[in-house]
């Protein structure tokens, strides 16, 4: 989680899939919340990703704004 740790302030707010490679982020500061993309309607995963898209990110990560 090198990444997280050099690009993300400590004490964010952080939500992730249920990867057990994040387990360690409410440990390391950082307020730490599950998505079970699997558990949610696709009226929510599309909700979701037009908000990822409004604040110049995509659902996979990557910028689409500079």
């Amino acid at each position: 989680m090198p990444i997280i740790y050099g690009k993300i302030f400590s004490g964010s707010t952080i939500h992730t899939d249920g990867l057990g490679a994040y387990d360690g982020l409410i440990l390391s500061g950082y307020d730490h919340y599950l998505i079970f993309h699997s558990k949610m309607s696709l009226r929510e995963i599309r909700a979701m990703s037009m908000a990822l898209r409004h604040f110049g990110a995509s659902p996979r990560g990557e910028r689409t704004n500079q």
